[in-house]
C-alpha cells in the first residue's frame, strides 16, 4: 500500500505551509508505492481540479501541488489522498497565505465631536492576512484639502482613539488604517464632520420606494445662501432593516463514511431568516477552524468529504443574511470519519460455501467478506482452535483470506471465521474435506466354508466411512498366471466370499480401496489358497444325462401378412420361425433371388427374419416370398405388397378390407426365446 513517511506527516501537522501573497506555493509530499496510486487533493474538504493557475503532478516517488499568484482566499485545510488496489494514505496539513490586513471593519462611529476633541471608534479587521495586526494609523484631513496627515498610532489591541488636535466648526474627515508584517491595509474614511457638531446634521427622509436604491447629498445653508453640494454618499436600498439571524437549531451528523461526514441542521428560530449557511470544521490536533465551502450553503444539510479515515473532526455552523452573521453553534463532540457503528455481519452474496472438497496436494483457498462498523477483528480456527502454522491469512476491513498453498489429508475439519467489533459478533462455518487417495485396508483373513469359494475379511480402511463413494474391489490370481481378474468391483462391508474357484487350483486374492481420487496400495494375501478336489462328493452329486435329438425341419411360427405402402414411404415385413439346425434364408420377389440385392435390406435374427424396403415406388408393388430350409427339410410363406399414391382412395379401401379378412398375430421377438427354452426343458 501507500506509504508516507510519519515525519512528514508530523511536519506538516506541527507547521502550516506559509506562502506570501501573488507568490507561488509548491506543495510536496514523498511516498512510496507499488503500484503507483491515484492522487487526489482535497482543500477543505471539496477535490481541488487542475485550472490555470493550479496544476498537480506525480513521479514514482512524490506528488506536488502547485498554486500560483497566491490570494488569501487560497489559505486553508489541504488534504492529500493517495489510493491504490494495495490500500489508501493520507497527508493532512495547512496552506497559510500571508497578506496585508484587509481595512478595519464597520462604519466609524463617533463618541465625541466637540470643539475640542473629536473621539472615534471602530472594528478590527475581518482578516489580518495570516499576520497578527500590531496596530492602527489614524490619519486626517480638513474638508476641502486633499493632504492626508497621520495624528497617531494606537495598539491593536485597542480600537478607540481621540484627538484633540481639531477646531471648533471646521469640518473633518479622518481614515483609520490596519498595520501587521506584511504592510498596511487600504483605508476606513469617515464621513465628514464638524468639531462641535453644528445642529441640523442628522435627518430622517421619507416617503422613499422599497427596493429602490438612492444616493444623497447635502448643501449648507447661511444668510449668504447655500453652499456647494457635499460629495454623494454611498448608495443604499430603501427597505425595513432586518436583524441577522439567530443560533441554528439541531445541528447533528446523518451519516458517515470513511472519507465523508454528512450533517443537518434546522434554521434558526430568532432573528430574521437566513440566506444561507456558513459550515466550519478543524481537526482534533488544530484549534483553527476553516470554512467548509467557499460561499455559504443554501440548504439545511451538507456533506463533507475527502476526509481522513479515523481521523476526528469537529464542525460547527453560522447562519447568515444580509443584516449580517449569526452567532456559530457547535457540534458537541467530535465525529470520527467512519460508517456509523454496526456489528460485523457476512456478505452471503460473494457465495461463501459451507462445504469445500479438495484434492490433496493443491490449494485450499476461502475467501469471506463482511461489513461492520468499526471494522471489525477477524479470526479463524479448525475444530475450534485458532489455525497457526501452515496457512497464509490476509486481512483486510472488509474481507479475509484463508490460503493454505499444498493441503494434506489432516486438513481436513470444521474451520471458522469468528468476526468481532465493539457492537456485537459473528461466525461462520466451513466443512473441509481433503480428498487423497484412499489408505489400503489391513489383516486380509482367508477361510474356506463351501467348497470352492473362498471368504475373504479384513480390517476398514480409515477413510471408507469418511467418503460416501468410496468401496473395495476384489481380485484373485491363479498362480499359473500373472494376470489379475476381478472378482467384485464395488464392495462395502469389510468382508467378501470369492466363488467359481476351479477345484485344484491355487490363488492370491486382493483388496484394493477405491474412491473419487484413486485406488489405494494394494492389500494381498501372503500365501496361496488351495481349492482341493473332492472327487466322491462330485460323483454323488451328477445324475446319468442321456442325450436326445433336438433336430427337426424348419416351420414358420408367424408367416408375412400383406402391406399396403403409400409411396415414398418404408415397408417393412417380418416373419417369425422355429428351425434345429438353424435354416437358411433366402428372400424372393416373384421367382427372382433378392437376397443380395442392395436396394433391401435384411436381417435374420433368434428366428426372427425382418424386410426393409425403403423408400417404395410402385415398382416395388409384387409378390414378396421367404425361404427356410435346413438338412431336414423346408418351407415356405408368401406376401404381396401394393404401393399406392396419396389420392388414390378406392386403392386404399380395397387393401384395407383386404388386410382386415386376413389378420395374423405377430408373435414379439421377446417371447420367442422363452418358447424355445421352455420345449427345450419339456423334452
Amino acid at each position: 500500500p501507500p506509504v508516507i513517511d510519519p515525519s512528514v506527516l508530523e511536519a506538516f501537522a506541527a507547521h502550516p505551509v506559509t506562502v506570501k501573497a501573488k507568490q507561488t506555493a509548491y506543495i510536496k509530499v514523498p511516498f512510496k508505492a507499488k503500484p503507483l496510486p491515484k492522487v487526489t487533493w482535497f482543500k477543505d474538504g471539496i477535490e481541488v481540479t487542475e485550472e490555470e493557475k493550479v496544476v498537480m503532478e506525480r513521479t514514482n516517488d512524490y506528488a506536488l501541488l502547485t498554486i500560483k499568484d497566491c490570494v488569501r482566499e487560497d489559505s486553508g485545510s489541504i488534504m492529500l489522498k493517495l489510493k491504490s488496489d494495495c490500500g489508501t494514505a493520507f497527508a493532512q496539513l495547512h496552506l497559510n497565505i500571508v497578506d496585508i490586513p484587509k481595512p478595519p471593519q464597520g462604519k466609524v462611529e463617533f463618541l465625541e465631536k466637540s470643539g475640542k476633541c473629536v473621539k472615534m471608534k471602530w472594528k478590527a479587521p475581518k482578516d489580518n492576512g495570516g499576520k497578527q495586526v500590531t496596530h492602527f494609523i489614524i490619519e486626517r484631513r480638513i474638508s476641502g484639502k486633499k493632504s492626508w496627515i497621520k495624528i497617531g498610532e494606537i495598539d491593536s489591541k485597542h480600537t478607540t482613539f481621540a484627538t484633540n488636535k481639531v477646531e471648533e466648526g471646521k469640518a473633518y474627515q479622518f481614515r483609520i488604517l490596519a498595520v501587521n508584517s506584511e504592510g498596511v491595509s487600504e483605508p476606513l474614511e469617515t464621513e465628514e464632520i464638524f468639531a462641535g457638531d453644528p445642529i441640523g446634521t442628522k435627518h430622517k427622509v421619507d416617503g422613499l420606494l422599497e427596493d429602490t436604491e438612492y444616493e444623497f447629498r447635502v448643501v449648507a445653508v447661511n444668510r449668504a445662501g447655500p453652499g456647494h453640494p457635499s460629495s454623494a454618499s454611498s448608495s443604499v436600498v430603501a427597505r425595513d432593516p432586518i436583524k441577522p439571524p439567530g443560533l441554528v437549531k439541531g445541528l447533528h451528523v446523518a451519516d458517515s463514511s470513511n472519507s465523508s461526514i454528512s450533517l443537518a441542521w434546522q434554521q434558526p428560530d430568532e432573528g430574521d431568516l437566513p440566506s444561507g449557511y456558513i459550515l466550519e470544521m478543524r481537526t482534533e490536533d488544530t484549534k483553527e477552524w476553516s470554512k467548509c465551502t467557499k460561499i455559504p450553503i443554501l440548504g439545511t444539510s451538507y456533506t463533507v468529504g475527502g476526509l481522513q479515515e479515523r481521523q476526528k473532526y469537529f464542525f460547527r455552523i453560522r447562519a447568515v443574511n444580509e443584516a449580517g452573521v449569526g452567532e456559530p453553534i457547535e457540534l458537541k463532540e467530535g465525529v470520527l470519519a467512519m460508517p456509523p457503528p454496526a456489528p460485523p455481519k457476512f456478505d452471503l452474496t460473494a457465495r461463501l460455501k459451507s462445504h469445500m472438497v479438495v484434492r490433496a496436494g493443491t490449494a485450499l483457498c476461502i475467501h469471506a467478506s463482511f461489513t461492520g462498523s468499526p471494522p471489525p477483528t477477524v479470526v479463524w480456527q479448525k475444530d475450534g482452535i485458532p489455525t497457526r502454522g501452515r496457512e497464509s491469512i490476509t486481512k483486510h476491513k472488509n474481507h479475509s483470506q484463508f490460503l493454505i498453498h499444498s493441503t494434506k489429508r489432516f486438513d481436513t475439519g470444521l474451520y471458522r471465521i469468528v468476526l468481532s467489533n465493539d457492537y456485537g459478533e459473528a461466525s461462520y462455518d466451513i466443512h473441509v474435506r481433503v480428498a487423497d487417495f484412499p489408505r489400503p485396508p489391513i489383516n486380509l483373513n482367508l477361510y474356506e466354508e463351501v467348497p470352492n469359494t473362498v471368504s475373504l475379511t479384513w480390517d476398514h480402511s480409515p477413510d471408507i466411512k469418511e467418503d460416501g463413494s468410496a468401496h473395495y474391489v476384489i481380485l484373485k490370481r491363479d498362480t499359473s498366471t500373472a494376470t489379475w481378474f476381478t472378482a467384485a468391483e464395488k464392495v462395502y462391508s469389510n468382508n467378501y466370499t470369492v466363488t467359481g474357484l476351479l477345484p485344484g487350483r491355487k490363488y492370491f486374492f486382493r483388496v484394493i480401496a477405491h474412491n473419487d481420487i484413486g485406488d489405494s496400495d494394494p492389500l494381498d494375501s501372503r500365501d496361496s489358497w488351495h481349492i482341493n478336489k473332492d472327487k466322491e462328493l462330485f460323483h454323488a452329486r451328477i445324475k446319468e444325462y442321456h442325450e436326445r435329438d433336438w433336430r427337426h425341419a424348419p416351420y414358420f411360427i408367424t408367416p408375412l401378412k400383406n402391406h399396403a405402402v403409400r409411396r415414398g414411404h418404408d415397408c417393412t415385413m417380418s416373419c417369425a420361425f422355429l428351425g434345429n439346425p438353424r435354416p437358411v434364408v433366402t428372400l424372393y420377389k416373384g421367382n427372382v433371388n433378392i437376397t443380395a440385392n442392395s436396394k433391401f435390406w435384411y436381417n435374420s435374427t433368434s428366428g426372427v427374419c425382418t424386410l426393409v424396403i425403403p423408400a417404395c415406388t410402385t415398382k416395388d408393388s409384387g409378390d414378396y416370398s421367404i425361404l427356410i430350409e435346413n438338412e431336414l427339410g423346408q418351407e415356405k410363406c408368401n406376401c404381396t405388397l401394393t404401393v399406392y399414391d396419396k389420392d388414390d382412395k378406392s386403392l386404399l379401401d380395397s387393401v384395407t378390407d383386404s388386410l382386415q379378412k386376413s389378420k395374423h398375430i405377430m408373435t414379439m421377438i421377446s417371447v420367442l426365446i422363452p418358447i424355445k427354452r421352455t420345449v427345450q426343458r419339456v423334452a
